[in-house]
């Protein structure tokens, strides 16, 4: 995956002129380099973001230079019109790890879930991990098949990682659980409410 851009200078209303014309103004910054103002073709910068999200690497060529490998860090969006207006780019070392986030993704399905007997919840969605860029993973899946009993659960040192991966989270964290299905809670609670609260006994007094 791909992406030109051309060298822009970052002063005056440069970002505001290149979005008229249908350019996305974009920053480089990164291992061993200063800031380089650059200029991106917004489709072009679109479609491979779909595709690359901001995990997976892609070769940033500016005009007249060799490309280099870099991830999306951050992607600016105009809340009238949906679209990026400015995206950072974080320029990387093949040789060096870094730290990042990448998604989790539940697969599987417990039986207690597929009886009603169960929900899932899901309660982290993305994990830190540190590898060589190369070795980023685009998902990490969590397989809930094999959960078996409500409150039972997922940590994160439970989980599948590529080779190359570390997880600097809590190891001891919950990723996903089981609960007992939301009808049943509010039955529960309908029960003991119609029951009133506890009757105490008065003890017989003395004399």
């Amino acid at each position: 995956m791909q992406i030109d851009a051309v060298e822009r200078t970052p002063a005056g209303n440069s970002s505001r002129r290149l979005g008229q014309v249908g350019q996305l103004p974009a920053v480089v910054y990164g291992h061993g380099v200063g800031a380089r103002a650059v200029g991106l073709d917004l489709k072009d910068f679109q479609r491979v973001y779909r595709r690359a999200g901001h995990t997976q690497l892609v070769d940033l060529a500016v005009a007249g230079t060799r490309p280099v490998k870099v991830l999306i860090k951050s992607v600016q969006i105009s809340p009238r019109r949906g679209l990026p207006i400015h995206v950072d780019f974080h320029q990387v070392s093949l040789m060096e790890k870094l730290h990042t986030e990448v998604p989790l993704v539940v697969v599987g399905e417990s039986e207690l879930v597929k009886r009603g007997d169960a929900e899932l919840l899901q309660l982290v969605h993305v994990i830190h991990v540190e590898c060589l860029p190369a070795a980023i993973p685009e998902l990490i899946e969590v397989d809930c098949s094999t959960l078996a009993a409500v409150d039972e659960g997922i940590r994160v040192q439970e989980l599948l990682l590529p080779v190359g991966v570390t997880v600097t989270d809590d190891p001891e964290e919950v990723v996903v659980k089981l609960s007992a299905p939301r009808g049943a809670e509010a039955a529960d609670e309908a029960a003991v409410a119609l029951a009133g609260p506890p009757t105490v006994e008065e003890a017989p007094s003395e004399g």
